[in-house]
């Protein structure tokens, strides 16, 4: 249950902007930014900046950006 909800969260966390990807594992209760890292792959598949990039491309819609 603990890391259903730290996945979420992670994921509210790093969707918004206004957010530092060094802010995120103090929120979630991590002791470093390695163990999120560590513990976000292992949940996604994937690094947390790779998370954040193919999140923010997905959000830009076509014919947005001039």
């Amino acid at each position: 249950i603990i890391n259903a909800v730290r996945a979420e969260l992670a994921e509210e966390h790093l969707a918004n902007s206004k957010r530092r990807l060094y802010d995120v594992p103090d929120l979630l209760g991590l002791s470093s930014a390695g163990d999120f890292s560590r513990w976000f792959r292992g949940q996604f598949g994937q690094t947390p900046s790779s998370w954040v990039t193919a999140y923010r491309e997905s959000q830009v819609t076509p014919g947005s950006l001039t």
